[in-house]
């Protein structure tokens, strides 16, 4: 892993080159409202696509055809058949960072909210793979996070980066400058901000 104090992390809004999805496909989570859900994801592809290219992970050459045909074959929508158990992205996909101005991806430990949500055999391997089909070098960190845990502005707000279940070992909570997440994707400050309950 390169010297954090060499790597930039953009905040979210920032240029970019393509905003990547994976498909809902799991009827455990989504029960009767999966066609729905997948038809207004694709009404979100297509205004994306009005300004850049967009990924879409797929498990099939069926899940590949429902894109193509809820999108109206868009050109700026592509399908790329990487499996993933759930359609989190934001969670289980990888974090994108800049490294001596070369871009580079980290990726995280996933398990599924502490386990809640088995399996995620699939959804814990799959940001390295995505990595792999836009030639970017991977990191990989032992912390265990899921994007949607980061506002990813620079300041963490979520209680998963704090509880144990999340975590595989002691000491891998991320604390201020020094913290595991903060050394892979940068020295930008990273405030913990706890929930009240």
């Amino acid at each position: 892993m390169s010297a954090a104090t060499d790597r930039v992390f953009p905040a979210e809004w920032g240029p970019h080159a393509a905003s990547w999805f994976s498909w809902p496909a799991n009827p455990d989570t989504w029960t009767d409202a999966l066609e729905a859900t997948r038809k207004a994801l694709a009404e979100g592809f297509l205004a994306i696509a009005a300004g850049e290219p967009v990924l879409v992970n797929v498990g099939s050459a069926e899940e590949a055809e429902q894109v193509h045909d809820l999108t109206g074959g868009h050109p700026q929508v592509r399908c790329l058949h990487l499996p993933s158990n759930d359609s989190w992205c934001r969670d289980h996909g990888p974090t994108f960072v800049f490294a001596g101005g070369r871009p580079r991806v980290v990726t995280w430990n996933y398990n599924a909210w502490g386990g809640k949500y088995p399996p995620y055999d699939l959804d814990n391997v799959i940001g390295s793979k995505m990595a792999a089909r836009v030639g970017v070098p991977v990191d990989r960190s032992i912390q265990t996070l899921e994007g949607g845990g980061d506002q990813w502005t620079g300041y963490p707000a979520h209680d998963g980066l704090l509880h144990p279940e999340s975590q595989p070992q002691p000491g891998t909570y991320p604390c201020g400058g020094g913290g595991r997440a903060a050394q892979a994707i940068g020295p930008r400050t990273h405030r913990l901000v706890r929930r009240r309950t």
